[in-house]
């Protein structure tokens, strides 16, 4: 059958996930969504710009990062075979 949401909340123990982690990240969440909500016209424009501002770079940020990871691919091919 399917399981609950009960079913699931239950399963999940205190120690599965990183408190380190998950405290700041739901705080960020959390805080984003409620400064969306109170000030949805500068919240618009920050987006945008955000949004306008990745696809202008994407191919800059995206080339070294692909080469990066080339080199490193590379690298431990190398190692491998010494």
């Amino acid at each position: 059958g399917q399981t609950s949401f009960a079913q699931i909340a239950a399963s999940v123990r205190a120690s599965d996930y990183n408190h380190a982690v998950f405290m700041p990240t739901m705080c960020l969440v959390f805080f984003f969504s409620i400064g969306t909500l109170m000030f949805p016209e500068p919240a618009n424009t920050w987006l945008h710009g955000t949004t306008n501002a990745a696809i202008a770079s994407f191919d800059w940020l995206f080339a070294p990062t692909r080469t990066f990871k080339v080199a490193i691919k590379a690298r431990k091919s190398v190692a491998r075979k010494t």
